[in-house]
């Protein structure tokens, strides 16, 4: 074996390196993917914190916050509960469990994504009406409310999209079957 600074060993030269033996793709695919959906599932917990907490509030149970805010949507409620498929895909990265990572995948398609996208849907005309008029009824420190939501819901659909898509790659690389050998 050569090493950086010493010479090669006699009669190689240097092109005998494709007999070695190599890290499967689906390997490490399952790596890459895999510190992926962890960024994916704090961003999402970073954006449940936001949700929690404007829920809470409507409650009046934080002492001296006194916000003008709408009551939540149901969507508000249904969207919450995504952070239980999150954690459920957080632990099945542990061991490459395939049952528990669907569970994330479909519980993030169904309590994650399509809560925003109705949300998507339903405040879109307040939204035309504000972009219109440039008026509003609901401000949070000066900035129309309705503006800030969308930014939240574009924000929302990037990292549940990029969390299906990393939950796809890692179910597919978690699939791969031994051939037998005849």
């Amino acid at each position: 074996m050569s090493s950086p600074t010493g010479a090669r060993p006699p009669g190689s030269d240097g092109s005998d390196f494709q007999h070695r033996e190599q890290v499967a793709t689906h390997y490490r695919a399952s790596a890459v993917n895999k510190s992926r959906i962890k960024i994916s599932v704090v961003l999402h917990f970073l954006l449940f914190l936001l949700i929690a907490v404007r829920v809470v509030e409507s409650f009046k149970l934080i002492p001296n916050v006194r916000l003008k805010l709408p009551k939540p949507h149901a969507w508000e409620y249904i969207w919450l509960s995504s952070v239980v498929p999150s954690i459920v895909g957080y632990i099945a990265l542990a061991r490459n469990q395939r049952r528990l990572m669907q569970v994330f995948y479909y519980g993030i398609w169904l309590l994650g994504l399509l809560p925003v996208l109705l949300a998507i849907l339903f405040n879109f005309e307040t939204l035309w009406s504000f972009y219109q008029t440039k008026k509003t009824n609901y401000k949070l420190h000066g900035f129309p409310l309705i503006v800030l939501w969308y930014i939240f819901l574009a924000v929302a659909i990037q990292v549940h999209s990029f969390g299906l898509y990393f939950a796809s790659q890692l179910l597919r690389a978690w699939s791969v079957t031994k051939k037998k050998v005849q």
